[in-house]
């Protein structure tokens, strides 16, 4: 079941912490926070589709693939995701 903050993007406090250092970083015209910004941003671009992505998508199967097919990595989605349908965890 997707909720909350889920419903727009799969990794909401990652999403807030780029948009944090960003705002940052254009708040204090720094250099080195637009720096920190990007390294940040480019750990997890790296991180999160090779290495936690495949481990969700092996434990909860086509129900975490249909997500990501739906919902962005890290920038927000307008409208929120809902789920037609049945969700196959639930019992019949």
């Amino acid at each position: 079941m997707v909720q909350g903050p889920y419903r727009y993007v799969r990794n909401p406090m990652i999403s807030g912490v780029i948009f944090v250092l960003c705002g940052e970083a254009l708040l204090l015209r720094s250099w080195p926070h637009a720096t920190w910004a990007l390294i940040f941003l480019g750990i997890n671009t790296i991180y999160i589709p090779l290495i936690e992505e495949p481990g969700l998508a092996k434990r909860f199967g086509e129900g975490y693939r249909e997500y990501c097919r739906h919902v962005p990595r890290l920038v927000p989605r307008l409208r929120p995701w809902e789920r037609r349908g049945r969700d196959p965890g639930q019992a019949a």
